[in-house]
Protein backbone atom coordinates (compact mmCIF):
# COMPACT_ATOMS: atom_id res chain seq x y z
CA UNK A 1 0.00 0.00 0.00
CA UNK A 2 1.03 3.58 -0.29
CA UNK A 3 1.97 5.40 2.63
CA UNK A 4 1.75 8.94 4.42
CA UNK A 5 4.08 9.88 6.80
CA UNK A 6 4.29 12.62 9.74
CA UNK A 7 7.41 12.44 11.46
CA UNK A 8 8.70 14.15 14.70
CA UNK A 9 5.90 15.54 15.73
CA UNK A 10 6.92 17.50 18.85
CA UNK A 11 4.16 17.64 21.99
CA UNK A 12 4.58 18.44 25.68
CA UNK A 13 2.39 15.82 27.99
CA UNK A 14 1.99 14.38 31.08
CA UNK A 15 2.41 10.78 30.61
CA UNK A 16 4.46 8.41 33.10
CA UNK A 17 4.54 5.87 35.94
CA UNK A 18 6.16 8.37 38.11
CA UNK A 19 4.09 11.23 39.84
CA UNK A 20 6.61 14.05 38.76
CA UNK A 21 6.21 12.94 35.35
CA UNK A 22 2.45 13.88 35.98
CA UNK A 23 3.09 16.97 37.80
CA UNK A 24 5.86 18.45 35.56
CA UNK A 25 5.80 16.51 32.02
CA UNK A 26 8.40 16.45 29.37
CA UNK A 27 8.49 16.31 25.59
CA UNK A 28 7.20 13.32 23.46
CA UNK A 29 7.87 13.04 20.06
CA UNK A 30 5.84 11.16 17.72
CA UNK A 31 6.03 9.50 14.15
CA UNK A 32 3.13 8.37 12.20
CA UNK A 33 2.67 6.29 8.92
CA UNK A 34 -0.12 5.73 7.76
CA UNK A 35 -0.92 3.33 4.79
CA UNK A 36 -3.78 3.71 2.49
CA UNK A 37 -4.45 3.20 -1.31
CA UNK A 38 -3.80 6.73 -2.45
CA UNK A 39 -4.05 6.27 -6.44
CA UNK A 40 -7.59 8.37 -6.57
CA UNK A 41 -6.66 11.17 -4.55
CA UNK A 42 -3.35 10.85 -7.20
CA UNK A 43 -5.70 11.10 -10.46
CA UNK A 44 -8.13 13.41 -9.12
CA UNK A 45 -5.69 15.59 -6.90
CA UNK A 46 -8.76 16.34 -4.52
CA UNK A 47 -8.28 16.12 -0.83
CA UNK A 48 -11.46 14.23 -0.08
CA UNK A 49 -9.94 11.35 -1.85
CA UNK A 50 -7.18 11.34 1.24
CA UNK A 51 -6.36 11.60 4.43
CA UNK A 52 -6.12 15.35 5.43
CA UNK A 53 -2.43 15.34 7.34
CA UNK A 54 -3.53 18.75 9.43
CA UNK A 55 -6.37 16.68 10.97
CA UNK A 56 -4.35 13.70 11.68
CA UNK A 57 -1.41 16.22 13.50
CA UNK A 58 -4.48 17.67 15.34
CA UNK A 59 -5.96 14.47 16.45
CA UNK A 60 -2.60 12.95 17.67
CA UNK A 61 -1.54 16.35 19.57
CA UNK A 62 -5.35 16.00 21.39
CA UNK A 63 -4.49 12.48 22.85
CA UNK A 64 -0.64 13.54 24.09
CA UNK A 65 -1.16 16.60 25.21
CA UNK A 66 -4.85 16.55 27.00
CA UNK A 67 -5.18 12.77 28.21
CA UNK A 68 -2.73 11.52 30.27
CA UNK A 69 -1.38 7.18 30.67
CA UNK A 70 1.13 6.04 33.08
CA UNK A 71 2.46 3.83 30.14
CA UNK A 72 3.67 5.02 26.40
CA UNK A 73 2.27 1.71 25.44
CA UNK A 74 -1.40 2.73 26.49
CA UNK A 75 -0.77 6.12 24.50
CA UNK A 76 0.50 4.60 21.47
CA UNK A 77 -2.63 2.88 21.11
CA UNK A 78 -5.25 5.23 22.06
CA UNK A 79 -3.28 7.20 19.27
CA UNK A 80 -3.85 4.20 16.77
CA UNK A 81 -7.33 3.48 17.78
CA UNK A 82 -8.06 6.77 17.01
CA UNK A 83 -6.78 7.01 13.96
CA UNK A 84 -7.97 3.84 12.23
CA UNK A 85 -11.74 4.67 13.84
CA UNK A 86 -11.64 8.05 12.43
CA UNK A 87 -10.18 7.34 8.96
CA UNK A 88 -11.68 4.81 7.19
CA UNK A 89 -9.66 5.04 3.81
CA UNK A 90 -6.34 4.27 6.40
CA UNK A 91 -5.78 0.54 6.73
CA UNK A 92 -2.80 0.09 8.59
CA UNK A 93 -0.99 2.47 11.12
CA UNK A 94 2.28 2.28 12.99
CA UNK A 95 2.69 4.63 15.82
CA UNK A 96 6.37 5.34 17.25
CA UNK A 97 6.65 7.31 20.19
CA UNK A 98 10.24 8.48 22.03
CA UNK A 99 10.91 9.96 25.07
CA UNK A 100 14.21 12.18 25.00
CA UNK A 101 13.95 13.24 28.96
CA UNK A 102 12.99 9.93 30.69
CA UNK A 103 13.73 10.07 34.27
CA UNK A 104 16.51 7.37 34.16
CA UNK A 105 20.16 7.85 35.41
CA UNK A 106 22.22 7.50 32.38
CA UNK A 107 23.39 8.81 28.87
CA UNK A 108 20.55 7.98 26.08
CA UNK A 109 19.10 9.28 23.15
CA UNK A 110 15.05 8.30 24.51
CA UNK A 111 13.34 5.76 25.19
CA UNK A 112 10.60 4.89 23.12
CA UNK A 113 8.58 2.10 21.42
CA UNK A 114 6.76 1.21 17.92
CA UNK A 115 3.10 -0.26 17.29
CA UNK A 116 1.29 -1.16 14.04
CA UNK A 117 -2.17 -1.93 13.86
CA UNK A 118 -4.00 -3.35 10.91
CA UNK A 119 -7.99 -2.95 10.40
CA UNK A 120 -9.50 -6.09 9.18
CA UNK A 121 -12.40 -5.95 6.90
CA UNK A 122 -14.82 -8.17 5.75
CA UNK A 123 -15.43 -8.32 2.18
CA UNK A 124 -17.51 -10.65 -0.44
CA UNK A 125 -16.57 -11.64 -4.02
CA UNK A 126 -18.44 -13.92 -6.81
CA UNK A 127 -15.80 -16.16 -9.13
CA UNK A 128 -17.10 -17.58 -12.08
CA UNK A 129 -16.04 -19.89 -15.20
CA UNK A 130 -17.47 -21.29 -17.90
CA UNK A 131 -14.51 -22.17 -20.34
CA UNK A 132 -12.16 -25.41 -19.80
CA UNK A 133 -12.29 -26.92 -17.08
CA UNK A 134 -14.24 -25.07 -14.37
CA UNK A 135 -13.77 -26.43 -11.22
CA UNK A 136 -10.07 -25.86 -11.70
CA UNK A 137 -9.74 -22.30 -12.80
CA UNK A 138 -12.21 -21.22 -9.73
CA UNK A 139 -10.12 -23.51 -7.03
CA UNK A 140 -6.86 -21.54 -8.76
CA UNK A 141 -8.63 -18.19 -8.32
CA UNK A 142 -9.39 -19.21 -4.53
CA UNK A 143 -5.88 -20.67 -4.25
CA UNK A 144 -4.41 -17.04 -5.25
CA UNK A 145 -7.16 -15.63 -2.66
CA UNK A 146 -5.61 -18.03 0.17
CA UNK A 147 -1.55 -17.10 -1.08
CA UNK A 148 -2.20 -13.20 -0.98
CA UNK A 149 -0.36 -12.72 2.61
CA UNK A 150 -2.67 -9.63 3.31
CA UNK A 151 -5.93 -12.37 2.67
CA UNK A 152 -7.78 -14.62 4.67
CA UNK A 153 -10.30 -16.54 3.03
CA UNK A 154 -12.56 -17.45 5.51
CA UNK A 155 -15.71 -19.35 3.90
CA UNK A 156 -16.06 -20.46 0.39
CA UNK A 157 -19.63 -21.76 -0.84
CA UNK A 158 -20.54 -24.79 -2.91
CA UNK A 159 -20.26 -24.53 -6.61
CA UNK A 160 -23.37 -23.43 -8.85
CA UNK A 161 -24.15 -24.47 -12.32
CA UNK A 162 -26.17 -21.07 -13.73
CA UNK A 163 -27.37 -20.45 -17.18
CA UNK A 164 -25.57 -16.96 -19.21
CA UNK A 165 -27.14 -14.04 -18.58
CA UNK A 166 -26.91 -11.32 -21.83
CA UNK A 167 -25.34 -13.60 -24.20
CA UNK A 168 -26.99 -17.03 -23.82
CA UNK A 169 -24.94 -18.84 -26.88
CA UNK A 170 -22.49 -20.11 -24.69
CA UNK A 171 -22.07 -23.18 -22.25
CA UNK A 172 -23.37 -22.97 -18.28
CA UNK A 173 -20.98 -20.49 -15.70
CA UNK A 174 -19.63 -22.09 -12.60
CA UNK A 175 -19.85 -20.27 -9.95
CA UNK A 176 -19.12 -19.26 -6.24
CA UNK A 177 -18.86 -16.79 -3.37
CA UNK A 178 -16.12 -16.38 -1.16
CA UNK A 179 -15.72 -14.50 2.23
CA UNK A 180 -12.58 -12.82 3.29
CA UNK A 181 -10.71 -10.59 5.53
CA UNK A 182 -8.27 -8.70 4.50
CA UNK A 183 -6.02 -5.11 5.24
CA UNK A 184 -6.23 -4.20 1.53
CA UNK A 185 -7.98 -1.24 0.64
CA UNK A 186 -10.96 -1.67 -1.67
CA UNK A 187 -8.67 -0.47 -4.96
CA UNK A 188 -5.72 -2.79 -3.60
CA UNK A 189 -8.13 -5.77 -4.21
CA UNK A 190 -9.88 -4.89 -7.04
CA UNK A 191 -6.24 -5.03 -8.57
CA UNK A 192 -5.27 -8.60 -6.62
CA UNK A 193 -8.45 -9.51 -8.62
CA UNK A 194 -7.50 -8.33 -11.60
CA UNK A 195 -4.23 -10.03 -11.30
CA UNK A 196 -5.56 -13.00 -10.35
CA UNK A 197 -7.73 -13.16 -13.97
CA UNK A 198 -4.73 -12.31 -15.98
CA UNK A 199 -2.74 -14.90 -14.42
CA UNK A 200 -5.46 -17.38 -15.75
CA UNK A 201 -5.12 -15.61 -18.85
CA UNK A 202 -9.06 -13.92 -18.26
CA UNK A 203 -9.92 -12.43 -22.19
CA UNK A 204 -12.83 -9.68 -22.91
CA UNK A 205 -13.82 -10.17 -25.88
CA UNK A 206 -17.64 -9.81 -25.96
CA UNK A 207 -19.63 -8.25 -23.37
CA UNK A 208 -20.93 -11.20 -20.63
CA UNK A 209 -19.52 -13.25 -23.21
CA UNK A 210 -17.58 -16.78 -22.45
CA UNK A 211 -14.82 -16.38 -19.95
CA UNK A 212 -12.15 -18.82 -18.21
CA UNK A 213 -12.54 -16.81 -14.62
CA UNK A 214 -14.85 -13.76 -13.29
CA UNK A 215 -13.51 -12.46 -9.94
CA UNK A 216 -15.88 -9.66 -8.79
CA UNK A 217 -15.89 -7.89 -5.55
CA UNK A 218 -19.52 -7.47 -4.42
CA UNK A 219 -18.86 -6.23 -0.78
CA UNK A 220 -16.40 -4.66 0.74
CA UNK A 221 -17.58 -3.65 4.65
CA UNK A 222 -19.56 -0.52 4.71
CA UNK A 223 -17.14 0.84 1.92
CA UNK A 224 -19.83 2.46 -1.35
CA UNK A 225 -18.36 3.21 -4.40
CA UNK A 226 -19.57 4.53 -7.74
CA UNK A 227 -16.45 5.66 -10.22
CA UNK A 228 -15.25 4.27 -13.60
CA UNK A 229 -12.61 1.63 -11.58
CA UNK A 230 -15.25 0.06 -9.19
CA UNK A 231 -18.78 0.41 -7.88
CA UNK A 232 -19.88 -1.49 -5.02
CA UNK A 233 -22.08 -2.64 -4.04
CA UNK A 234 -21.21 -4.29 -7.05
CA UNK A 235 -23.82 -3.30 -9.89
CA UNK A 236 -27.26 -5.24 -10.29
CA UNK A 237 -25.69 -8.18 -8.07
CA UNK A 238 -29.08 -8.52 -6.30
CA UNK A 239 -30.95 -8.99 -9.67
CA UNK A 240 -28.39 -11.94 -10.02
CA UNK A 241 -29.13 -15.50 -8.71
CA UNK A 242 -25.86 -16.43 -9.67
CA UNK A 243 -24.57 -13.95 -7.37
CA UNK A 244 -27.17 -13.86 -4.48
CA UNK A 245 -27.89 -17.99 -4.32
CA UNK A 246 -24.14 -18.72 -3.32
CA UNK A 247 -23.67 -15.53 -1.56
CA UNK A 248 -26.51 -16.53 0.79
CA UNK A 249 -25.21 -19.86 1.79
CA UNK A 250 -22.24 -18.33 3.47
CA UNK A 251 -23.70 -15.08 4.67
CA UNK A 252 -27.26 -15.77 5.68
CA UNK A 253 -27.50 -12.72 7.75
CA UNK A 254 -26.15 -9.89 5.60
CA UNK A 255 -27.85 -6.81 4.96
CA UNK A 256 -27.13 -5.44 1.32
CA UNK A 257 -28.70 -1.42 1.03
CA UNK A 258 -30.84 -2.03 3.94
CA UNK A 259 -32.23 -5.66 2.84
CA UNK A 260 -31.92 -8.86 4.62
CA UNK A 261 -30.26 -11.35 1.48
CA UNK A 262 -33.30 -14.14 2.23
CA UNK A 263 -35.92 -11.46 0.98
CA UNK A 264 -33.88 -10.70 -2.04
CA UNK A 265 -33.45 -14.36 -2.78
CA UNK A 266 -36.49 -15.19 -2.48
CA UNK A 267 -37.76 -12.25 -4.84
CA UNK A 268 -35.58 -13.59 -7.71
CA UNK A 269 -37.03 -15.19 -10.65
CA UNK A 270 -36.47 -16.66 -13.94
CA UNK A 271 -32.61 -17.53 -13.94
CA UNK A 272 -31.80 -21.07 -12.98
CA UNK A 273 -29.40 -21.91 -10.78
CA UNK A 274 -28.22 -25.34 -9.42
CA UNK A 275 -26.26 -26.73 -6.63
CA UNK A 276 -23.60 -29.33 -7.87
CA UNK A 277 -21.01 -31.69 -5.67
CA UNK A 278 -17.62 -31.85 -7.88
Amino acid sequence: MDKILLKNLAFYGYHGVLPEENVLGQKFFVDIELFLDLCKAGISDDVHETVNYADVYQMVKNVVENKRFKLIEALAEAIANLILNKFSRVQEVIVQIRKPEAPVNGIFDYFGLTIKRTRKVKAYLSLGSNLGDKKANIDQAVELLRNHEHINVTKVSSYYETEPVGYTEQDWFLNIAVELETSLAPYSLLKYCNFIEKVLKRERVIKWGPRIIDVDILLYGDFRSEDELLTIPHPRMMERAFVMVPLYEIAPELEINKRNIKEIVESLTGEEVRKVDL
